[in-house]
Formats: structure tokens, C-alpha cells, sequence
């Protein structure tokens, strides 16, 4: 579960690349396979629930990708216009669950805790493989832009070789 952060100042040329190397020093070349993508082409296949990419330049292999896209509006770059300034952050403190749904056949369930705003991923917590109680304690924080937006919290199971699949989840009205 590693993440990169990075400021991208013209999405519709952006390009995401990956390359996988071994670090064993067993093989003269140590570049297992490659990925790239464009940022918009990335967002897209998020959208329909593709977070699996096969690896070029590899006999088999494949790996999952999930991008955020987050505008942030910056004095003197171009691409900075759109951004709307949050006019609040709601703080969520992940403690953690009991006795989750088991959705697997073979081990238990591989939970993490998300953060929708109006549908769209804001924030998780790390996952726990094979545990249907897990203790997060991690604190996530969500910008919040108008008093109307929906809040859901959502627990998810981690699934390898498919989408990710809902353990349940409850919405909360910002209003109120």
C-alpha cells in the first residue's frame, strides 16, 4: 500500500509511469514490467472500477493503481483556475469495527475504512488483512465545500484480483 503525492499543473497532458524492478540482483536486467497512462485516461477507468493494469515488457504480471485527483489553486500556474476554497474540514477518527461480515470462502475479509464526499473517495485508513475486527485509530480529514455535501463512511474488503467489494456503510447529511 504505498502512495506518492505530486502537484500536476496540466491534468490533460499529465502521464502516469511505473516501473517494477527486482531488487535481488539475480537478473542482468532488473525491470520486471512497466505501466504508464494518461492522468485523464486513469481517471476514467477509476470511474467504471478498473483499478487492475497489465504490466508491458513482462511475460504476466499485473498491478493496481488508484489515483485522486484533488485541485488545489495556485497563485502564477496555469491550470489553477476552478479551485473552490473549502469553507471547513470535517475530522474523522477511524477507531475501528466488530465482528465484520465475512465475504470471502477461504480466510476472512481484508477491511479498510473510506471517506465519500458526494460519492467521490476523500480519504481511508490502511487495510488489515484476514480480520473482521480491526483497529484502525487513524484520523482522516475532509475538505468541506458547501453545508449540503453527503459524507459517507463506508468499510470495504481489499480484493486482489477484482473490485473491491462494500462491507457496509452509513451516509451522513453535513447539515445536520
Amino acid at each position: 500500500n504505498s502512495s506518492k503525492e505530486m502537484l500536476i499543473t496540466d491534468r490533460k497532458h499529465a502521464k502516469l509511469g511505473l516501473v517494477i524492478k527486482d531488487d535481488r540482483d539475480l537478473a542482468t536486467d532488473p525491470v520486471i514490467g512497466r505501466y504508464q497512462i494518461k492522468l485523464d485516461d486513469m481517471l476514467k477507468m477509476m470511474d467504471k472500477g478498473q483499478e487492475w493494469y497489465q504490466l508491458s515488457g513482462a511475460k504476466s504480471g499485473r498491478v493496481k493503481m488508484m489515483v485522486d485527483w484533488k485541485p488545489v489553486a495556485l497563485r502564477g500556474i496555469v491550470g489553477g483556475a476552478g479551485y473552490v476554497a473549502p469553507i471547513g474540514v470535517v475530522r474523522i477518527h477511524f477507531r475501528g469495527a466488530n465482528e465484520l461480515r465475512n465475504l470471502e470462502t477461504m480466510g476472512k475479509s481484508d477491511p479498510y475504512a473510506r471517506v465519500l464526499l458526494n460519492g467521490i473517495p476523500s480519504g481511508r485508513t490502511v487495510t488489515f488483512k484476514n480480520n473482521l475486527n480491526p483497529v484502525w485509530d487513524e484520523i482522516v480529514y475532509v475538505p468541506v465545500h458547501n453545508v449540503r455535501e453527503k459524507l459517507t463512511l463506508e468499510v470495504m474488503d481489499e480484493e486482489n484480483m477484482q473490485k473491491d467489494r462494500s462491507l457496509g456503510e452509513v451516509e451522513i447529511a453535513l447539515s445536520d
